[in-house]
């Protein structure tokens, strides 16, 4: 059952219009309001910025658009091999131009490494969950960037615990 078989009727509204002279119905009229489940969530984003900001490859944007639907809360992707070979599959692409790719990714500091095919998108770009979780990943984060003659260049993106 998708959403939108889940609306529900919140109340019916009848208007009679009746002729005061002769008591006759002239017209009849009813209107059902309802309530439309929430929105699903979602994220709105602006690949190709993100990619000129950061100068990384222009094909990398589709990599990285295909690793941000695997983004579960808190920013965190479990990149193992089969997702990764999906995402090959998915662009038509070799496996290892995909682990090409996120290396790219790392150095340029779109994603952390957390842990073995663990990473978090960078929260100072990307946030996906509460603001409080998102807070307190950019709080855990060390970064540091340089903005010089138009263009920005992060130097270093790390955990803030030595």
């Amino acid at each position: 059952m998708n959403s939108y078989e889940k609306e529900k009727i919140c109340y019916v509204e009848q208007n009679t219009y009746i002729n005061n002279e002769t008591g006759e119905i002239k017209t009849q009229e009813e209107k059902k309001v309802i309530r439309i489940p929430k929105e699903d969530e979602y994220i709105k984003i602006y690949i190709k910025t993100i990619g000129i900001l950061h100068n990384i490859p222009a094909s990398a944007d589709k990599i990285l658009l295909e690793i941000i639907k695997y983004t579960s809360y808190n920013n965190r992707i479990i990149l193992t091999k089969p997702v990764k070979q999906d995402i090959a599959n998915n662009l038509n692409i070799s496996l290892s131009r995909v682990n090409n790719y996120i290396t790219t990714l790392i150095k340029k500091n779109i994603l952390i490494r957390k842990d073995r095919g663990m990473y978090i998108l960078n929260p100072y770009i990307f946030g996906k969950g509460n603001w409080h979780d998102i807070y307190n990943l950019r709080k855990e984060l060390r970064l540091d960037v340089v903005f010089k003659e138009g263009e920005i260049e992060i130097l270093e993106a790390g955990n803030n615990n030595p």
